[in-house]
């Protein structure tokens, strides 16, 4: 870690404090905002203390580099008003596989004669305020939101395939919703609309079908929780149902007094006729009272196992 003994040389603890600032990375406007002069900074820079990154940026030599450095650089030096957009920002938030040639940055048109502070910087510029809600902070770093990144990629003509991977794990991972996407496309040409509604119908059969197979899961599971219920029923001796008490009472410890373990206790107290009931109940009560035992007071584990191949074989649930 970069601290001022590292340093050598007036101004060196103006530099150690701008090292815990942007990775390292500082412009020459904030050193001297704390008072360094272009001397002392030339000094650096001539001794090696100092990186010159580009026009006006620099690093500290000895702080650990980062993946995103050419990005910080890239920011440092356009300023508080530049927002990493476009692929640069769909890179930031993890959601798709784009690999961009270029740091995009997007700018207010007041801007617009910027130049690029290096060759792979590529500025877009803005006459529309940014809403509320479009700029936030992300991995330290300003960018648009998930959503108007998506639509600003879209319309440079990103792959079709990123923006519906885009839109897809950004809904999946909870990162944009479908109405933060219907606002953003308010204004876009009818191609990325298409785009990225595509992407949230996909999205949306996808989870419709994760929906379906996890519903088909239960229902199999629960046939064979019934079956082995009705199996149990047939073979509740004193011992049984004592082991299948301490089972219970050991649950109840392990998963901190589990209403319907609770209830179990309140059956097991009512006699055997009430615990063959809820072993063989068919409603949802009988249901969600089998999913939370175990059944191996009454049933071995080879019967246990025989069961379960023969119900997942005929719902042709994979083991």
């Amino acid at each position: 870690m970069t601290d001022a003994r590292a340093l050598r040389g007036a101004g060196r603890r103006e530099l150690a404090q701008l090292a815990g600032k942007g990775n390292g990375i500082f412009t020459a406007s904030a050193a001297r905002a704390i008072g360094l002069s272009s001397s002392t900074l030339a000094y650096h820079s001539r001794t090696g203390s100092v990186e010159r990154l580009g026009h006006g940026v620099y690093r500290i030599a000895d702080y650990p580099s980062s993946p995103q450095e050419p990005l910080i650089a890239a920011a440092a030096a356009l300023g508080k008003d530049a927002i990493v957009s476009h692929e640069s920002a769909l890179k930031l938030y993890g959601v798709s596989d784009v690999a961009p040639s270029r740091l995009h940055f997007t700018l207010p048109r007041a801007r617009r004669y910027v130049t690029a502070p290096a060759a792979d910087v590529e500025l877009h510029t803005t006459t529309r305020p940014f809403a509320p809600g479009d700029v936030v902070q992300h991995e330290g770093f300003r960018a648009t939101s998930l959503a108007q990144s998506i639509v600003d990629a879209a319309r440079a003509r990103t792959d079709p395939e990123q923006i519906a991977m885009a839109v897809r794990e950004g809904m999946r991972r909870g990162l944009v919703t479908k109405r933060d996407l219907e606002r953003a496309i308010q204004t876009a040409p009818a191609r990325v609309r298409r785009l990225i509604e595509g992407g949230q119908s996909a999205y949306v059969e996808v989870m419709n079908d994760r929906v379906a197979d996890a519903t088909h899961l239960y229902q199999t599971n629960d046939h064979i929780a019934l079956a082995l219920g009705r199996l149990a029923a047939q073979r509740l001796s004193p011992d049984g149902i004592a082991a299948f008490r301490r089972f219970v009472q050991r649950e109840q410890r392990l998963h901190h007094d589990n209403k319907y373990l609770r209830l179990w206790i309140d059956i097991i107290n009512r006699g055997a006729d009430a615990l063959r009931q809820a072993l063989t109940e068919s409603t949802q009560r009988g249901q969600v009272l089998r999913s939370v035992i175990s059944f191996r007071a009454f049933v071995s584990k080879a019967e246990r196992d025989d069961i379960f191949r023969q119900y997942t074989r005929s719902s042709g649930v994979a083991r």
